[in-house]
Formats: structure tokens, C-alpha cells, sequence
């Protein structure tokens, strides 16, 4: 069953648009879809169609879908931080994607322990990463100067292959 809510239903702000389009949906899984009738995720904002008819489901809480540019954009005053955390059980701020206006500074990074940042491609492969002591690593996963690939070490000593 999927119960619908439009402007003849409610007169509540936010609920009802302007036309007689449904503005909000929710289905019997409890997904809420707005500007959508059939939600892909348990939050779905679309303002477009992109064409997408299903979507991961390992990550799809939250899905945001317009039939040209789509994203989310976070604000903040100019001298505080604006972005977003990614969390789990143990730490809610594992890793953090934000930008500082007055400081021209873009940071992202993760707050774990020992933890290093990876730059994947072509479908999961590692391209490079940065590792817990901030060595710098391009085509290997560990600081080992006798494989294929380059690393520039912490303390800004350069090794190729």
C-alpha cells in the first residue's frame, strides 16, 4: 500500500505544493519519498528524473536525484567549519569531508587511530594513499621501495620505482 499526501489531503506547509502533484510519499516500508511516488531509499528528494530505477543498497538512506546537476550543500559562516562526518558505533567521526572559508582550507581525512586515507578507481582499485605517519603512497599499499610505484615519505623523502 502506498498512502499518498497532497494538497487536497493537507493544508500543512511542506506537505501540499502548488499544483496537484504529490509532494510527498510514504510506503508501506516506511520510505518517505519528496517529489517521488516510489522512493528508492528511506529518504528520497527528487527535484528530476535521472533515469536511475534502482540504486546501491548498502548505502542508500538518504538518495538525492535531480535530471541534471544534484548534490547537497551544507552552509556555515564564513569563520566555522562546512561538511560532513561519516561515523560508526565506536567513533561518530571516523572520517570528514569540510571546508573553512576564512582559512581557504578544503580538509578530508579521517580521525581514526592508525587510519589512512585511500584514492580508489576503475571499480575499487587502489591508486594511492596516505597512511597513519602521513607517507604518501602512489601504485603501493605499504612504504616498500623495491615495488612498482613511487611514495613520498613523511618527512618528504621522494622514492620512485
Amino acid at each position: 500500500m502506498v498512502t499518498k499526501v497532497d494538497k487536497s489531503v493537507s493544508s500543512t506547509p511542506g506537505i501540499a505544493d502548488s499544483s496537484n502533484a504529490t509532494a510527498i510519499t510514504i510506503d508501506s516500508s516506511e520510505n518517505v519519498g519528496i517529489g517521488e511516488t516510489t522512493p528508492l531509499g528511506k529518504v528520497h528528494i527528487k527535484s528530476g528524473d535521472s533515469g536511475a530505477s534502482s540504486v546501491s543498497g548498502d548505502k542508500d538512506e538518504l538518495v538525492i536525484e535531480n535530471n541534471s546537476h544534484a548534490g547537497i550543500t551544507t552552509l556555515a559562516t564564513d569563520s566555522t567549519e562546512s561538511g560532513m562526518f561519516f561515523g560508526h558505533t565506536s567513533d561518530t567521526r571516523a572520517g570528514e569531508i569540510f571546508t573553512r572559508y576564512d582559512t581557504t582550507t578544503m580538509t578530508i581525512g579521517t580521525r581514526m587511530s592508525g587510519g589512512l586515507v585511500k584514492f580508489i578507481y576503475d571499480n575499487g582499485s587502489e591508486a594511492m594513499r596516505i597512511d597513519a605517519s602521513g607517507n604518501f603512497m602512489v601504485g603501493q599499499t605499504s612504504l616498500n621501495y623495491n615495488v612498482v610505484g613511487g611514495s613520498i615519505a613523511s618527512n618528504g623523502l621522494i622514492r620512485g620505482a
